[in-house]
């Protein structure tokens, strides 16, 4: 390999390195927009942990809230829940305002709705 050869190697490289490096990035770009994916339309707001295997969610989907039970290989909407009961926070990005009476309610009527099928 003359040093002619070993130049024009190192010129070819030093051009379409940066070109194949540049495509990558864009692609990436172009094909990585999933909205769901990187969590803009859903988004957990309180989680409590009842034991190993369950928990209580309350979740925001677009704008929409929702009382989600999470057990073991298993997810169940509960309950939609009303807009009201929460508000925003400058200090957190969302603060939930609800209190255990609201949380019996809210498993009062789920317990009434199962008995009434």
């Amino acid at each position: 390999m003359t040093n002619s050869e070993f130049l024009g190697m190192i010129i070819k490289l030093i051009i379409f390195l940066p070109l194949i490096l540049g495509s990558i990035y864009l692609i990436g770009k172009i094909f990585g927009k999933g909205d769901i994916v990187k969590g803009n339309k859903m988004k957990v707001i309180e989680r409590l942990q009842l034991s190993k295997d369950n928990a209580l969610l309350i979740v925001l989907v677009e704008d929409r809230y929702y009382l989600m039970a999470s057990s073991q290989g298993k997810i169940e909407i509960l309950e939609e829940l009303d807009k009201n009961t929460f508000s925003k926070n400058d200090s957190l990005n969302t603060h939930v305002n609800i209190n255990m009476k609201g949380l019996k309610e809210i498993f009062k009527l789920k317990g009434d709705k199962n008995e009434n099928k």
